[in-house]
């Protein structure tokens, strides 16, 4: 899995990094609501991976495999949004200022 750098337009599109990704826990706490659990059907990492672009940020890709990820053939991770389509809505009406009309 070739994850990218963390980039504000991927992550508005395409979703959150990976969970298994380092951070600061002065950036955890530079966010209003750190992991959201009131966000339905479980988006609070994107919505997590939203509130990061506001900051600014040095992100930083260690280039080695530092750990194994499956996917399942109906894995949430890969059928989310089709799952969910009212999920990516919700999140540009929550970082409305993100999203441009």
């Amino acid at each position: 899995w070739n994850v990218p750098m963390l980039r504000v337009d991927d992550a508005m599109v395409h979703g959150p990094l990976p969970l298994m990704t380092l951070f600061h826990k002065r950036l955890w706490s530079g966010t209003p609501f750190g992991f959201d659990e009131a966000l339905p059907k479980g988006h609070e990492d994107w919505a997590f991976w939203l509130q990061l672009t506001r900051l600014p940020l040095q992100p930083y890709k260690i280039d080695e495999f530092l750990t194994q990820y499956r996917f399942k053939k109906n894995s949430k991770m890969r059928n989310r949004e089709r799952a969910n389509p009212e999920v990516p809505r919700l999140l540009r009406c929550l970082f409305a200022d993100l999203y441009p009309v």
